[in-house]
């Protein structure tokens, strides 16, 4: 199936072929109609209306030229993908080249003086294909809060801010409750002497910015918040994947999460993978329509 769409003399204009949709979990498909010229969008004939704000937020002046061409564009669907966390650690702040590891715990107290989140997702194939090639259309990382903190000790979720930068990915989550398994506030290797954060082998260095980018979204939670969905600066998690954390070959996306107010008790995957609430990226792509 193709779009077309009249070719508008001496008007620069980018038209998206595909709009957002809500599509459910991996995956449910719709394709949504246009709006009508009418409303100054583009018509179900692919003319643009007058006035009509095109996709990248230029206006097309209502005595453009609308005689010209028609040009066939590929039509597009916009699929969502929900990603369940393939790796995730909350280790303790200020605590470095630790004995504990702390990939095996099912949860995490996000707080300025507490824990941290470290989250990793593998992304399918079509997924990475379309975010290299420009075709993101909204991306948030979904956060479920475990206010008891899977029946141990925890103290009370109270109101606040996680925010979420895009990280490196060669951290480890570790895999038992072995001594020195997994990254910790000064090890991202599993191991005493295993390799620091930063650009060195420092294991007494703590995690910083040559680590991860600047925040690139941020949510409020209150104290009974049963969620925190953090929607992401899409452009910017692309940037920042592909030209400085290996995106353009590496299929997969870590964040670094922290609170930066209140506290947060977020679940997480545990040994084993089986919490159904840990940590989810919701992607939105524009794919090929094969119809």
């Amino acid at each position: 199936m193709l779009r077309t769409v009249r070719v508008l003399g001496y008007a620069a204009i980018a038209i998206a072929g595909c709009s957002l949709a809500a599509c459910g979990t991996l995956l449910s498909i719709s394709d949504e109609p246009p709006p009508s010229a009418l409303d100054g969008g583009q018509g179900q004939d692919g003319t643009v209306g007058e006035a009509g704000a095109a996709s990248d937020g230029a206006v097309v002046p209502a005595d453009a030229q609308v005689d010209g061409p028609l040009i066939p564009l590929p039509a597009c669907i916009t699929k969502r993908v929900t990603i369940l966390v393939s790796a995730d650690t909350g280790p303790i702040i200020g605590a470095c080249n630790t004995m504990t590891g702390y990939g095996i715990r099912p949860y995490a107290v996000l707080s300025t003086t507490a824990s941290f989140l470290l989250t990793k997702f593998f992304l399918p194939s079509e997924v990475a294909t379309a975010i290299r090639g420009g075709d993101l259309r909204g991306m948030s990382l979904v956060l479920t809060a475990d206010p008891t903190c899977a029946g141990e000790t925890c103290p009370p979720i109270t109101a606040g801010v996680v925010e979420a930068h895009v990280m490196r990915n060669d951290w480890e989550e570790g895999v038992s409750d072995t001594n020195y398994s997994g990254a910790d506030w000064c090890r991202k290797a599993t191991g005493a002497g295993g390799a620091g954060w930063g650009t060195g082998a420092n294991n007494t260095t703590p995690i910083g910015a040559v680590d991860y980018s600047v925040s690139l979204g941020a949510q409020m939670f209150g104290a009974l918040a049963p969620s925190a969905t953090i929607l992401l600066a899409q452009q910017q998690v692309v940037a920042s994947w592909i030209q400085t954390f290996g995106g353009s070959s590496d299929p997969n996306l870590s964040f670094f999460v922290r609170a930066t107010m209140g506290t947060f008790v977020v679940a997480e995957k545990a040994l084993g993978g089986a919490n159904p609430n840990a940590p989810k990226l919701v992607v939105d792509y524009c794919a090929p329509d094969g119809g």
